[in-house]
């Protein structure tokens, strides 16, 4: 490759090139005059004469090496320690040009002055510093900070060109500006009902996070899901999916996307969806409680899954005694025979009845669970004779407990 002229890569000389050394002008320290071919720097001011042309060592230096003609430098591509470089052979090092001006100039490394002159391309002519070889068509860029020094891009024009179709179809396709973004190919991992886990290779832990939406297909269905969990262990993130009323999943998963909007298009936003209800309309007694012994009358119980939750508890509860004063509370608790560890679902009836004292519950409470949990109703009565019974009336008014994903 050839180039008309080289200058050195202080800029702030460019303005002394006088062009062609001529007999009897006055010149200065810095000025830069072409001789025989070759571009000199003035170090001693004189006027030009026969006695003081250049190469007279007392008044110039070479700027490039004696000898070498302006335009014939010899570029060999990045510096290399294992190349030998002869003088006028130039290598570009971390942004910067160099032209060796020694013979046999192996593993000196520039900026070394003793082996090397720094050296840029005058923008004037339109010529930069490129690489030793390229990959026809490939995108030039610049190397360093100087704006002198190119190299191979690595991209290819119709790279480029595929790139901005792509993006403009990405601004006109609905699909993708409906809220859904690409997401990794997902494995299938386990199901629990109505919780799933999938899995991707790499680390996706800090962009798709509790809260989020999924899609994806199965069997030609389009499915949705709500993000409840996710982690990281390498090679794989896992993340935790509740599927709702509607969905289930299995294997072969195809077309994943995730959503960081509360709606992206498609995804269902009726509560009743997202939500874990036990109903029940029966009666349910326990003969002659123990006073202050919580009793789980019914069995009855809520499996939560993993996520944020409101929880809501409506049900009627009731303490009957032949006389005497007494009391019956209720409340939802992780075991079966306990109060639960919050006074905020407790219900409290107190009465000094002849026959009986009731007490609605109605609560609601927010529950984060790292672990799928049962949670139980539970119920007790206090200063009570041997005549008592603990009633649960799901006959009067239905027992319900529900958990409504607290993330919609």
């Amino acid at each position: 490759m050839q180039y008309k002229a080289v200058l050195v890569a202080d800029a702030s000389k460019h303005d002394h090139v006088k062009g062609t050394l001529t007999l009897g002008i006055s010149v200065y320290v810095g000025d830069w005059y072409v001789y025989g071919g070759t571009l000199y720097e003035c170090i001693l001011a004189h006027i030009a004469g026969a006695g003081n042309y250049p190469p007279n060592t007392t008044y110039w230096t070479p700027v490039v090496p004696a000898g070498t003609p302006l335009g014939s430098v010899s570029w060999k591509g990045a510096w290399s320690s294992g190349t030998t470089y002869a003088a006028g052979d130039g290598c570009t090092l971390s942004g910067h040009a160099y032209v060796s001006i020694v013979g046999s100039n192996l593993n000196h490394s520039p900026p070394n002055v003793t082996y090397w002159v720094e050296v840029y391309y005058s923008v004037a002519t339109g010529n930069v510093v490129g690489p030793g070889s390229s990959v026809d068509s490939n995108v030039a860029e610049f190397s360093g900070t100087t704006g002198l020094l190119l190299k191979d891009g690595a991209l290819t024009h119709a790279n480029v060109a595929d790139a901005v179709t792509k993006k403009h179809s990405a601004d006109t396709d609905p699909s993708e500006t409906s809220g859904w973004v690409p997401a990794p190919a997902l494995t299938f991992g386990a199901a629990d009902a109505p919780t799933y886990t999938v899995t991707c290779s790499g680390d996706y832990s800090a962009v798709i996070t509790p809260g989020m939406r999924m899609k994806m297909t199965q069997s030609s269905a389009v499915k949705y899901f709500i993000v409840t969990k996710v982690t990281y262990s390498s090679p794989n993130t896992t993340i935790t999916l509740y599927g709702g009323t509607d969905y289930t999943l299995g294997s072969t998963i195809t077309l994943p996307y995730y959503s960081m909007m509360k709606a992206p298009a498609g995804f269902p936003m009726d509560p009743v969806k997202w939500t874990v209800t036990v109903t029940d309309s029966t009666q349910y007694t326990q003969n002659s409680p123990v006073s202050g012994t919580w009793y789980n009358l019914g069995s009855k119980s809520i499996a939560i899954p993993i996520g944020l939750w409101q929880v809501y508890v409506l049900a009627y509860v009731d303490l009957t005694k032949a006389s005497g004063a007494g009391s019956v509370e209720c409340a939802l608790s992780v075991n079966n025979n306990d109060g639960g560890i919050s006074g905020e679902n407790v219900a409290v009836a107190q009465g000094n009845p002849t026959i009986e004292v009731g007490a609605y519950l109605r609560t609601i409470q927010y529950l984060n669970l790292a672990t799928k949990t049962t949670y139980y109703l539970n119920e007790v009565g206090f200063s009570i004779g041997a005549t008592t019974t603990l009633y649960l009336f799901g006959n009067y008014q239905p027992t319900i407990i529900k958990a409504v994903s607290a993330y919609l």
